[in-house]
């Protein structure tokens, strides 16, 4: 009996994983492009630059040299150091990359999607444990992959998947700790939430959750553990400290990434935003298969539990404590950061879809059926999977659609073997690059492999400013020369002189002439 059910534990391990692999199987080689390329670039970015400084994990280092926070491009720095959450999931990438010696974003990926089936598999065991039913945990499980975002950066290189996947494992030993009370199962699960906070800060709000839940539980049992209480002290210090340093970082060499509030401007705007977000990402969260069957099982959970006159028990009220607690946090910071809502659609992960977790782990609980007619929900369950892969399909395809219009991508494509061109021009990988036309700031970086300046708007002003600063070598793109460089500012013709291209990029110097 325990051979059999390590077996199907093994098959479903398989299957997950086997899967995974071969929905992303074309991906694995690709440099990040597509939406959110800059985010993921930037990523790439730190990753190369741990390989370049010698792997110093607290100075973190992306190619750009004028930060984006707090003077958005605008103050060059000496140096590419940024401040960025506890960056493991960039650390150990590189590992990977100077081991093998390939330094593409293969490697990334792999640990990405590795990280993602450790987290699916945990969603399978906790999803088991709770509704002690393997269908019904099966789909929970394929639910989370089916959803559009999740399935796109499931095997990217964005820390927001180890970090979900962190959550989950520390609330598969969380409730195990909370059937057995074996403190090991605590440490072990606020080890791995403690994780997830360090990476990205946002899911603080499931750690303020279960710590208010054991608050709670301690005030009601008039019981204080100092073991449950020295490990969250712990883990408070240890988040508290990196964020201390991380400011130091900040202040002293500005960041890449955003560590402030993104409120909206005044009420009347809110809703505006939130009609924007709606119409740009709602069906990229779930696709429309998906929210009709939350609002199925929400029902069914809810006619079962009156029909059968079910009252919660521990389990239950545990579900519901966390639930509660972690939507309010959630629309808590869906306020704060609603102008980042607007324009990421990962900070979906970060926030609703463990709620959504949740709430399937919920109903999936409350639903109680005989055996002819779970045998028919198992079928109408089977349907609705066939429905949320072909509607996943469907937003890949169109998610992943360039053209001319995507600067990102044209920038890509653009400095695609630009390191051969710097190369054969004699320019030291250590020279300092001015690229006038950057419009994703690490992309062109790391494709010369130089660090330098990105201009990211070519106003007349920015590039003024710029021409100003110290640099080595002046990059632009060719066929962006005349319309966002040469109009907006004819000055600089008489300010720069060629000396090589490859017909997609052109490398300049400045020259000293006093031209009019």
């Amino acid at each position: 009996m325990v051979a059999m059910k390590k077996l199907i534990l093994f098959t479903v391990f398989i299957v997950i994983a086997a899967l995974s692999f071969y929905a992303h199987r074309k991906e694995l080689h690709e440099f990040p492009t597509h939406i959110h390329a800059w985010a993921q670039c930037d990523r790439y970015a730190l990753a190369l630059g741990f390989i370049q400084n010698g792997f110093d994990f607290f100075h973190p280092q992306t190619y750009v040299l004028n930060k984006q926070f707090p003077h958005d491009f605008h103050l060059p720095y000496e140096n590419g150091i940024t401040a960025v959450d506890f960056p493991i999931h960039d650390f150990i990438p590189a590992l990977l990359m100077k081991i093998t010696g390939d330094t593409s974003s293969f490697y990334f990926r792999i640990y990405i999607l590795l990280y993602s089936i450790a987290g699916l598999y945990f969603l399978f065991l906790l999803g088991l444990r709770i509704t002690g039913y393997r269908p019904y945990a099966v789909f929970i499980v394929f639910f989370v992959i089916f959803s559009p975002v999740f399935f796109y950066y499931q095997a990217g290189l964005l820390p927001t998947i180890p970090s979900l996947a962190n959550l989950i494992i520390a609330y598969y030993y969380y409730f195990r700790y909370k059937e057995s009370q074996k403190i090991n199962f605590f440490i072990v699960g606020i080890f791995f939430l403690t994780l997830s906070v360090l990476s990205r800060t946002t899911y603080g709000i499931f750690m303020i959750a279960i710590l208010i839940q054991e608050l709670y539980s301690a005030a009601k049992n008039r019981r204080f553990s100092l073991k449950i209480t020295g490990t969250f002290m712990l883990s408070i210090i240890l988040i508290g400290s990196y964020l201390i340093y991380n400011h130091y970082l900040r202040i002293r060499h500005g960041s890449m990434f955003l560590s402030h509030p993104l409120l909206p401007d005044n009420l009347q705007q809110l809703p505006d935003l939130v009609s924007e977000i709606y119409q740009r990402w709602f069906y990229q969260y779930f696709s429309s298969f998906q929210y009709f069957f939350l609002l199925l099982i929400v029902v069914m959970a809810i006619v079962s539990s009156l029909w059968k006159r079910r009252f919660p028990d521990e389990t239950d009220k545990l579900l519901i404590v966390q639930f509660v607690i972690a939507t309010a946090g959630v629309f808590a910071f869906f306020l704060v950061m609603i102008r980042q809502f607007q324009s990421h659609d990962y900070y979906f992960l970060d926030t609703f879809l463990p709620v959504f977790i949740l709430v399937l782990l919920l109903c999936f609980r409350f639903i109680r059926l005989n055996k002819a007619s779970r045998f028919v929900f198992l079928g109408v369950m089977l349907i609705f999977l066939v429905g949320f892969a072909v509607k996943t399909k469907t937003v890949q395809q169109q998610r992943r659609n360039t053209g001319g219009w995507d600067r990102q991508w044209m920038t890509m494509n653009n400095f695609w073997g630009s390191e051969i061109l710097l190369d054969s021009l004699k320019i030291p990988q250590s020279a300092k690059i001015l690229v006038l036309d950057a419009y994703a700031p690490n992309i062109p970086f790391i494709l010369m492999n130089r660090s330098g300046y990105a201009v990211m708007i070519t106003s007349e002003e920015n590039i003024r400013q710029a021409l100003t600063w110290k640099y080595d070598y002046i990059v632009t793109q060719d066929m962006y020369y005349i319309s966002d460089l040469f109009l907006l500012y004819p000055g600089i013709l008489n300010q720069i002189d060629r000396i090589g291209s490859n017909k997609k990029i052109s490398v300049y110097v400045k020259n000293n002439r006093n031209i009019n």
